[in-house]
């Protein structure tokens, strides 16, 4: 449902932070990644302490 929604309005940012973060819930790391890559393309001034330290690691 969720990809479905991305999908069809894939400039919602509450739809893409929430699949980044399940992304990284499921240690899916490198997906997690590129949906971080949108959501700053979506908003540049985006900043998440949570998921910039768990994607600093890579």
């Amino acid at each position: 449902m969720l990809e479905e929604l991305i999908s069809n309005e894939p400039d919602n940012f509450d739809a893409q932070l929430l699949m980044c973060r399940i992304h990284m819930a499921e240690n899916d790391l490198n997906e997690a990644v590129k949906v971080y890559q949108q959501l700053r393309g979506l908003k540049p001034d985006f900043q998440n302490d949570e998921i910039k330290k768990t994607l600093v690691k890579l």
